[in-house]
């Protein structure tokens, strides 16, 4: 990935961000993106013009960011009613993906986590750490902007590996003493949507006058025993176990419906978001399924 290929779009982020230039920045990263995704897209991509994108932001009420992994540095873009701003990370873009992976793996990973529980295995304390460092690198910035702006929900644009991190599940606030008890931006009740592309955001707004309709269905737990969340660490797969909470998928469901434009009975929360009913609304044409 970190390719002379990348070192030149670093290049163009140097020379957009020495010029205050948010928005041909976020072009960029948009131009980016793969061809393939591009040709999906249609031969529109990446013309959304910057007045529609305020106008876009301004009626959902929304913060856009924008992320470009390069060798040297992340650069990020945020984008709301009021403006674009430009922001890079102190770390190097290869540090930054080095800390993503350890997170990655670890939380994805009941047996380290029950590993954990069992013998203090010093992994997982640290890959807390390394997800409070990635918050402070890569979210803490918009996080004080959507407090500061009342923002109602924040779109990303990931890029390069941070399209496997899971940026509601970055650590907030660390307890050193028991991480477990730490918190997470998912705490904090914050609606993130993710969009592959810029475009995207335009063609959002207008699927309600697409013919098909869009389901979304949202539960408040994970409804399988979690293997290290209030459970015997003597006997992980008893069945007694609690299930895990999902802090705020509850309010995202609700927020992406909003923004698909889904009818009341598509808006599947809670027990009514089962896979019986899945099936049951799905014999019926489906724009979007949203789960």
């Amino acid at each position: 990935y970190f390719s002379m290929r990348t070192a030149a779009y670093e290049v163009l982020m140097e020379y957009y961000a020495a010029r205050n230039m948010p928005f041909e920045m976020l072009l960029a990263m948009n131009k980016m993106r793969s061809r393939a995704l591009q040709s999906t897209l249609g031969s529109n991509a990446g013309h959304l013009p910057e007045s529609q994108l305020k106008e876009g932001l301004k009626r959902d009420n929304s913060l856009l960011v924008s992320f470009f992994v390069g060798a040297d540095a992340v650069w990020m873009v945020g984008f709301s009613q009021k403006g674009g701003e430009v922001l890079r990370s102190n770390k190097s873009g290869r540090e930054i993906v080095a800390l993503s992976q350890k997170v990655v793996q670890t939380f994805s990973s009941p047996t380290r986590l029950f590993m954990y529980c069992r013998s203090g295995a010093k992994v997982v304390p640290e890959a807390y750490a390394h997800s409070h460092e990635l918050y402070k690198e890569l979210f803490l910035k918009w996080h004080d902007k959507f407090k500061a702006e009342s923002v109602r929900k924040i779109i990303l644009m990931p890029n390069h590996y941070l399209n496997y991190l899971p940026f509601s599940a970055l650590v907030t606030d660390l307890d050193s003493e028991n991480v477990f008890h730490s918190r997470y931006v998912a705490h904090e009740g914050i609606p993130i949507c993710y969009m592959p592309a810029l475009p995207d955001y335009g063609n959002a707004n207008s699927v309600a006058h697409d013919e098909k309709r869009s389901l979304v269905l949202a539960r408040g737990d994970y409804t399988k025993p979690a293997y290290y969340y209030n459970n015997d660490v003597h006997d992980p797969d008893k069945p007694t176990g609690e299930p895990l909470p999902l802090p705020g998928a509850i309010k995202e469901g609700k927020d992406v419906a909003s923004l698909l434009h889904a009818s009341e009975e598509d808006v599947l929360l809670e027990d009514a978001a089962s896979e019986f009913n899945l099936f049951k609304k799905t014999a019926a044409p489906v724009g979007v399924v949203h789960i």
